[in-house]
């Protein structure tokens, strides 16, 4: 990480290979103002999190606890506890939902 920031992990999640971004690299600043419009923020997941494959996680971003994070989502806002997100942008696609190791 080159800004300050943290990644908060639960227990027992499941991460394919994913990036988190806590920063966008580089100032977007306002003209009149002076002020840096982007800051960094931390990315936070719940106990019993699945991010999937590819799955890109923004600065800010919070999952709740036994969600599922589609393969290739682009997560840009929080996600909701017991949920499915999928899509660029992700969005819930599922609620009231958990996931298991094992198949049933």
């Amino acid at each position: 990480m080159h800004e300050a920031g943290d990644i908060t992990i639960g227990v027992n999640c499941l991460i394919g290979q994913s990036d988190f971004t806590i920063s966008d690299m580089h100032s977007i600043v306002d003209i009149v103002s002076g002020r840096r419009t982007n800051p960094a923020a931390s990315i936070s997941l719940a106990d019993h999190v699945w991010i999937g494959e590819g799955a890109l996680l923004l600065k800010g971003v919070k999952i709740g606890a036994h969600s599922v994070i589609g393969a290739r989502a682009v997560v840009t806002q929080g996600v909701p506890p017991q949920s499915v997100a999928a899509g660029i942008p992700a969005r819930v696609i599922r609620s009231g939902v958990t996931w298991r190791h094992d198949l049933v």
